[in-house]
């Protein structure tokens, strides 16, 4: 295995990097509660109600699919480390 020398981040870049995630964050928060969510609801039906929940269960399939994809990542990651070939590395991730 290959050693791969790290370089450590300065503080000005550490801070840099904070205050920028600090100022972008609150934006795309605001569209996407205030904005793209009431869009949506407005749009996916005509009952308010409905949409409500089609708004609700998106929100919570990418969020599973974010979680699974996290840990499908790092199961496949760790199967090839292993040295399973390609056509069994989709069956490491099974639970």
């Amino acid at each position: 295995m290959t050693e791969v020398a790290v370089q450590r981040a300065s503080g000005r870049g550490i801070w840099g990097w904070m205050f920028f995630d600090w100022a972008a964050q609150p934006f795309f928060t605001v569209v996407t509660t205030f904005i793209f969510g009431p869009y949506f609801v407005s749009r996916m039906a005509s009952d308010p109600a409905a949409g409500q929940a089609a708004w609700g269960y998106a929100i919570a399939a990418a969020g599973f699919v974010t979680l699974n994809g996290g840990e499908a990542q790092e199961s496949t990651t760790q199967a090839r480390a292993a040295g399973l070939p390609r056509s069994r590395i989709f069956m490491a991730h099974a639970p």
